[in-house]
Formats: structure tokens, sequence, C-alpha cells
């Protein structure tokens, strides 16, 4: 009988289910070189917290409302975020959290910035929090100098810069040069300023720094240069057709920065802006998202896998529950639906020879091979925090792989003629798989609903029974599968009678 190989292709739901050259569905799985690969479940990260009140607890305080990954001068990572009154610094396996005097108000946030040694912290109702020294201080305090109150903050070249001021929502305010807990009176001496946008613009909803400063606020963007005294900082505008619409959806990687808009999601280089949505996700996002939460959209890169992840709140969800996940390097996405409070890039430690040991019963039984980098010490991972009631505990990304479920748009294994499908293999590189395929007739945008999956044989194969002139394929890896690359699927098939 005849085979037909069927790819997985890109997840493209803006395309009508008719006429998709990709995938409608493409959940808990990364885009990846000729397919997907495996989207690695969170998993709880022992964790000792010790509370500025005294105890010592296995949990944070929840829900947590901001975090960030900050470095030591030695490379080691330190996660920093905060809860609705408080503040953490986790160190390892070891977590130090310190009571602040105001508490996070409804629909405020933690901002983070790091400068060399110093870390800071801000929301709109607290005073600007530091760190003095993130090799040693695990304490935040007041940062001296008597900045203002701002909503967010950012590191600006040898400035911290300040976002949305209190009672001045479109102004921006920089420190003294490289003096961040000096005096932030406005001076030609020591740089300090200020300066007000255009307020045709909106708020301001996000800073970024790196190479190409920007400014975001609802419906403009502006590119800010440093030209020294007096001006100090000038600030250009780039884009007055579009801004920022989610604060913590802005993720910059070297000189590319991607941010969630009025009308989805760009990347852009401070001067070019790029739809990287458009006609692809931006209408499946705009119509899954909370349009009342779409300020919980939060963006982490996930170095591991070359992909920015945006977790978001779907209508009717109290807490983000669904991500879009970008691959930079494939220009691809895919989604997953797993429950978080806050989504932060990560690491993990090196894996000894003893730790294999407690978790594989054999050498022969460890995956992935032993000079895969998952071993390496410092290995960046995804992580999240993840609520229960009043706490909260820190996730990795390396658990078992989640359930992948993929949905293909109808095709014609046959142009104009009829066929009858009778089974199908998975094309896929994998340990131990046991990928579920479903083939059912399709008529126009009126595709049958899939309710049970064929499952492989002692061959591999997955015997099906679909007659009909266009098909559709539903595809699922179960949980905790070990696999690596899906890529398409081969069908066996014959002509069809007429009726």
């Amino acid at each position: 009988m005849p085979t037909i190989e069927v790819p997985i292709g890109e997840f493209l739901p803006a395309f009508p289910k008719q006429n998709n050259p990709g995938c409608i569905v493409a959940n808990n799985c990364i885009p990846a070189e000729g397919g997907y690969s495996p989207l690695a479940g969170p998993a709880v990260s022992a964790t000792t917290v010790t509370r500025s009140g005294g105890g010592t607890e296995s949990t944070f305080l929840g829900p947590v409302r901001g975090a960030s990954l900050v470095f030591r001068n030695d490379g080691s990572p330190v996660i920093v975020g905060g809860s609705d009154n408080d503040l953490f610094v986790k160190v390892g396996s070891v977590a130090t959290e310190t009571t602040v005097a105001a508490s996070v108000v409804s629909g405020e946030f933690w901002d983070f910035a790091q400068f060399n040694d110093f870390v800071f912290a801000t929301s709109l109702a607290n005073n600007p929090q530091y760190l003095t020294d993130v090799d040693t201080d695990v304490v935040w305090s007041d940062l001296t100098g008597s900045p203002p109150k701002a909503r967010y903050c950012e590191r600006f070249a040898d400035f911290l810069m300040l976002g949305y001021i209190e009672n001045a929502p479109t102004r921006i305010q920089w420190s003294a040069f490289n003096s961040p807990g000096g005096s932030w009176t406005a001076s030609r001496l020591t740089q300090a300023g200020y300066a007000d946008l255009d307020p045709r613009f909106g708020d301001i909803t996000g800073l970024t720094g790196g190479r190409y400063p920007m400014v975001f606020q609802e419906r403009g963007i502006s590119l800010v240069q440093y030209v020294g005294p007096p001006t100090v900082w000038r600030v250009s505008v780039v884009s007055e057709d579009r801004g920022c619409v989610a604060p913590r959806s802005i993720a910059t990687i070297g000189a590319q920065t991607y941010f969630l808009s009025q009308d989805g999601f760009y990347m852009t280089n401070g001067s070019e802006f790029l739809p990287i949505g458009s006609q692809r996700v931006n209408k499946w996002f705009y119509s899954t998202v909370d349009n009342a939460a779409i300020a919980w959209t939060q963006a982490a890169v996930d170095w591991q896998n070359r992909c920015i992840v945006w977790a978001f709140r779907s209508v009717g969800a109290s807490s983000p529950d669904r991500m879009l996940i970008y691959s930079w390097e494939q220009d691809k996405f895919s989604t997953a639906t797993v429950t978080v409070d806050w989504i932060v890039g990560s690491r993990i430690a090196a894996t000894s020879l003893e730790d294999l040991d407690a978790i594989f019963a054999t050498l022969e039984d460890v995956t992935p091979s032993m000079d895969d980098e998952t071993w390496l010490a410092g290995d960046r991972v995804l992580g999240a925090f993840i609520s229960s009631g009043a706490t909260a505990t820190f996730n990795t990304f390396n658990g078992p792989a989640l359930q992948a479920d993929w949905e293909l748009g109808a095709f014609q294994p046959t142009p104009g003629s009829r066929v009858f499908v009778s089974g199908a293999q998975a094309v896929l590189e994998a340990v131990d798989w046991s990928m579920h395929i479903a083939a059912v007739p399709a008529n126009n945008e009126r595709a049958e609903t899939v309710t049970a999956y064929g499952t492989p044989g002692i061959d591999g194969a997955v015997p099906l029974r679909a007659d009909g002139k266009e098909m559709r394929l539903a595809l699922r890896m179960p949980s905790a599968a070990v696999w690596t690359r899906a890529q398409a699927v081969q069908l066996t098939y014959r002509g069809s009678g007429r009726r």
C-alpha cells in the first residue's frame, strides 16, 4: 500500500484548519530543527527559607509578584524576587526573606535591576530597595540618596534609570553618574536628572537597557542615548504607532528586544520593528489571554532551549496558566499549559555521580548522554515560582516531559480522491515512547473531534481506520516519555470506493 509522510509543521493558529500548512495545536513542546522537542515539566527545588521575623521554612511567602536572575562576581547565579510585602534573595538552595515597609498594591509588581555589585528593586508603593553587595548581602534596605518611588528600574550604562515615577507616570529619572546610592537631586555636576516624555503616547510601561536603551509607553517607544551634561540623556521617539501593553513581556537578548504590543509580538533593535507574531500567533494570543489581566504577561529567557517564554493568564484563570514559546533560532512558536506565579531564568548545579546513582539504577538508564550539557555546572534552565495558598515553591523545568499534543491541518493523501487510512508510523527520535495517533476525516472547517487515539503495536505502527477525501491528524506524546525530536507521521493508505 502507498505511504505518505506528513510533517509536524509550524504552529500556525492564524490559518484555517482547511488550508493550514502547519499545526493548529502544538502544546507542551519546544520548536526545534525539523520538528519539536519535549518540554520538561516543573520540578520542585528544595529550598530553605529564612524569614526576617524568625523561623525557617521550605516555602516562600506567596504569591510571588516578580523575580529576576542576577549574578555574583564569580558568575554564580542568584534569584531575587518579592511577594506582597517582602523581598527575598535565593542563593543556591538557601533563601532569605526581608519584610518591607509597604505592601504591593493590587495590580502592582516588583521590578529588578543589577548595577555592578548592587541589585535594586522597585514597586510603586515602596521606597526603592537595594542589596549593597550581591556577593554577600541577602537583606534588602531602602536605597540611599532619596530616590523617588517608581514602578520600573533598569541599568542604563553607568546610571540607574527609574521609570513611571510616583505622581509622574511619563517621567524617567536617573541617578548620579556611577552612583545609584548617591544624591538623586538634579545636578549638572553629578549628572543626576529627569525627563518627561510625550504624554500623547500614554504612561510609561517598561524600560530595557543593554546595547540600545529604550523606554516603552502604552502607544509609543523611545530610544534613549547618553549625550552628557546638561541634557545627559536624549530621548528620541522611534515608534509612534505601537507601544508595550505588558511591562513584563519585555525580554532582551543581545541587541534584540522582544515585547508585546497592542497588535501582537514584536522584535526590535531600537530602529526597526519586526512583527514576529503577525499572521501566526497574534490572533490566537488575544483570543486566549484575559485582556483585563494582560499586565500579568511576563517573559523569561530559556537559554537551554534558545527560547523566549511568555506566561499569561487565560480567560477565567487567576494565575498565569498558559505559555507562548518562541524559538529565536527557528523563528517558530509553540504553547504550553502550566500554571505558575512567575517565570524566571535559572540555573541548576552540576550533577555528581552520587546524584546520578540516586536517580538512575544503572549507567545504561542515564538520559541524556553523559556528555550532554545538562550535566554541566551552571546549566541554564527555565524556573518558576508556583504558589499554593499563602506560600510558593521554586521549580525548575527539568522534570519529566509534559504530555505533548499536536493537531495538524487538513490534507488530502490523494488529491481529489477518497482514501482509507489503515496505519501510521511516527518519525521521531526517542528512547522510550508511545506516541498516540488519530486520523479523522475533515470536512471544510467542521473537522471531527478526536475522542480516541490509537497506540503503537510491537512494530511501532499505530493501526487506524479513517475513510475520506481529506484527513486531519492528531498526535499525542504521553507525559514522561523519553524522546528528543518529533518530526513527522508516515501514513499507510489505499484508495477507497465512491458512494
